[in-house]
């Protein structure tokens, strides 16, 4: 029975499939076996060729695939994959398999070995042909080619760089609240660094990266992976650091319902930049205080406050923070 899923064109004088059709329905197998041979047929730059858009999905930028060119041209490979019905262009500048199952196909046919590695060089080629700002735009592309073959980058300078550039996917998620996308991409790029990564140049890095990974977990309730992630940062961070740590630390226990360990931990870290306040003060202790304050209040005027300068010590800046947060959960405890 004639199903319409190939035709031939006579005015492009060349077979097509009929992508509506096709789209509808799985693949049956009789159809596979006709594309495989017809894959095992073509020249092997013709297959390096779909092996590489096969590594983009479905489809993607024709200008992803122009990089590196070697041997036969790009362009005229794309042209040829037209021809065969294989591919099909997007406007002018994109291209997309004529059917899911055939790229999934030709994906299959890249023996695993070879997978990663071909991720990673259209991850770099990308990367290494992009401006800055195209590397901002083309960043989600990026990092996902890499994320198959991070085992394969082993030099350490590199993987810190790549460690950037997942850090910065992930930030771009933040943006737009995909906390769990942000979550995924902060952890691809935090397994890119290790221990000896705080103790050096990359200290900044490691701080962003596990610091935006915790916040970002827990955005996504995920609280038992915040406390693993932020206890790289409360062991290996500066000191102010680590109260920033502890902030989210107070966050993440507070929103589990766990006020009386929010506070206490809160406290704690309080106490480290020498803002020691008891747990349960008394009375006595409250209303000394209240003077204290008042006394400090004397002939200020409520517009000297308004107008005076941003709190410039870090140190004081982290403990008002931490404050701040623990003033949510103090009051239940």
């Amino acid at each position: 029975k004639d199903e319409g899923l190939l035709k031939h064109s006579r005015s492009e004088h060349r077979w097509e499939w009929n992508a509506n059709t096709i789209e509808s329905r799985d693949v049956d197998d009789n159809c596979l076996d006709l594309l495989t041979r017809k894959l095992n047929k073509l020249d092997p730059q013709m297959q390096a060729f779909l092996n590489k858009a096969s590594c983009l999905g479905s489809g993607g930028h024709v200008s992803f695939l122009t990089t590196g060119d070697q041997g036969m041209s790009t362009i005229l490979l794309l042209e040829t994959a037209v021809n065969e019905g294989l591919i099909s262009k997007v406007g002018s500048d994109c291209f997309k398999f004529s059917h899911g199952q055939i790229a999934s196909l030709v994906y299959s046919r890249i023996p695993p070995g070879e997978r990663e590695a071909l991720h990673v060089s259209l991850g770099k080629d990308i990367w290494k042909h992009a401006s800055v700002e195209e590397v901002e735009a083309l960043v989600y592309v990026i990092v996902e080619q890499l994320s198959h073959g991070t085992g394969l980058i082993t030099d350490r300078d590199e993987r810190a760089d790549v460690a950037k550039m997942f850090l910065m996917a992930g930030s771009k998620a933040v943006k737009t609240s995909s906390f769990t996308a942000a979550e995924r991409l902060y952890l691809q790029g935090s397994t890119l660094l290790s221990e000896t990564d705080w103790t050096n140049h990359n200290y900044e890095l490691s701080l962003r990266l596990f610091t935006s990974c915790a916040e970002a977990q827990v955005m996504t309730g995920n609280y038992d992976g915040s406390i693993i992630t932020l206890s790289a940062v409360l062991m290996n961070g500066h000191l102010i650091d680590k109260i920033k740590g502890y902030a989210i630390l107070v966050q993440c226990l507070g929103l589990q319902g766990k006020h009386v360990e929010a506070v206490e931990t809160g406290l704690q870290a309080l106490a480290m930049l020498g803002e020691k306040i008891p747990l349960h003060p008394t009375e006595e202790e409250m209303m000394l205080t209240l003077k204290q304050t008042r006394a400090m209040l004397v002939g200020v005027q409520m517009k000297e406050i308004v107008d005076s300068k941003a709190m410039t010590d870090a140190g004081q800046s982290a403990a008002l923070n931490l404050l701040m947060r623990l003033s949510r959960y103090a009051y239940l405890v």
